[in-house]
This record gives C-alpha cells, structure tokens and sequence, in this order.
C-alpha cells in the first residue's frame, strides 16, 4: 500500500522536518528506529514500519493519462503533472490492517509534502487518480484520525446518461477487501449518485462490511435503495454492490 508525490525536489526532507510536520497530530508518537540513505528513508512510526523514498525521474506518463483527464480532486491536473521532474514513494508495511494502514499512510504522506518545497500532489495508484496537494492535505488534517478520508482513496466515475438517467462506478474499494459499488440508469444526477457513492462507501469503511444482497440503504427510513450484489457491467470480475433503484420513487429530473 503506497502513495506516490509528484516533486521536483532532487533530495528527501529532512527527516526531523516530518517528524516536526507529523506533530500536526498530537497523538501520534515519535517517528523511531530511523535508517537512512540518499535515496530512502526507513523507520517505524506508530508500531509500524514505513519508508520514504525519493526515485528522480516523472511516474511514467502513460500511468498518469487517465487520471490527468478523470480526477475530480486535481481539475487541472493535465497542465500540472507533466512539470514534476521526480517523485516520492511512501510505503507503510502492514498488510492485515488497511484502514488503520492507509489513515497511517496519509498522514505521512500529508507530512512529507509539507516538508517538500516543490511536492504539488498525490497520484494513488489504488483507486487510480490524482489529488492536489492543497486538496490532500486539507481533508486528511480535517478527517484523520476521526473518519476515513474516503474521497482520497475512492474514485467515483459518474457520468449523465443519452437520456434522464446517470450511471457510473466506484474504484478502490477492493484494496479494503470491499466490494465495488455500481449504478446503472438511474434516477439521479451524476452529482447526486457520486455523493451516494461516497456515503456508501464511508458507511463500508466504518462498519467494515458488505451490504447484505437484497438489503436497502437510503437517506431516510423512506428511502429505499435496494443493494444486489451482481455481475459488473463494467467488466469487474468480483461481483459488485449494484444499487437497484425499482423502489426509489422520486426522479432528480421531476420538481416536486
């Protein structure tokens, strides 16, 4: 689990810099059993052993095409990104624990941009898209460690359908061992069905389960939006959460 900065900085931060920035979060202990190279930075922070690394050409730009063009977090991400000379790589090594791992890993990579003079942004490679620095570092200082940043590490592809309806799908919830969420012609906007999406996905996150099939979810007690768990129309190979709105009785489209 990683988290790549785009920089152009041509040395890593120093480490008494991050650990000042990671002071941010009081609770947090000092970063320890620090081992240290030109290139790397090896120690353990919060039980858990982490590394920083720093890789002097651009992440590769066929990776980063798509999410310059679909990242909602960094809208002028194609003018931006190709400027980075570099880039970071932050590791956490904890494999069972991935929403603890991840809260951990935002909050150093939030640490090291601050520290790094010329570190524009985030490209998560999970989900995948980019996000701006002042974007990322905003909600991790405003949600960790009390929620999971669920925007930071979900993408929701959303799109107006020909008609009245929207469709679209979730990435990155897999990486949770979470089911992905899809909607197909449904009766609200792109807007609205991102907004759910991200409720979903939240509410995923905190409980640490799956929907059951054939359960609701919705806004209210009135509300009701069946969850089946179905084949992908987007070509996942896990089943996916579709949502099945045959119940929901009131269209973004109609004013009343």
């Amino acid at each position: 689990m990683l988290f790549m900065l785009l920089t152009q900085d041509t040395a890593l931060p120093p480490i008494e810099r991050i650990q000042k920035e990671l002071s941010v979060w009081s609770d947090l202990p000092l970063v320890k059993d620090i081992e240290k190279s030109p290139s790397h930075y090896t120690f353990t922070l919060d039980e858990t052993r982490c590394m920083i690394g720093l890789i002097p050409v651009p992440i590769p730009p066929q990776e980063l095409e798509l999410p310059c063009k679909t990242s909602l977090l960094w809208p002028d991400a194609s003018a931006e990104v190709p400027k980075a000379s570099a880039h970071m790589v932050i590791n956490v090594f904890e494999e069972e624990k991935k929403i603890y791992s991840c809260m951990l890993l935002t909050v150093l990579a939030t640490a090291v941009m601050a520290a790094s003079p010329t570190a524009t942004g985030v490209y998560w490679g999970c989900a995948p898209q980019l996000i701006r620095k002042d974007e990322f570092t905003k909600s991790a200082k405003k949600l960790v460690p009390h929620t999971p940043p669920v925007h930071l590490w979900v993408a929701s592809r959303v799109a107006k359908d020909a008609g009245v309806t929207s469709s679209g799908f979730t990435q990155g919830l897999r990486t949770f061992d979470l089911m992905e969420i899809e909607a197909f012609r449904c009766p609200e906007s792109p807007s609205d069905l991102h907004d759910r999406f991200m409720s979903i996905a939240r509410y995923l996150m905190q409980e640490g389960t799956t929907i059951k099939h054939g359960d609701t979810f919705g806004y209210s007690a009135s509300e009701k939006i069946k969850i089946l768990h179905a084949q992908s129309h987007w070509g996942y190979k896990d089943e996916v959460m579709r949502l099945d709105y045959s119940q929901y009785s009131k269209p973004w489209w109609r004013f009343w």
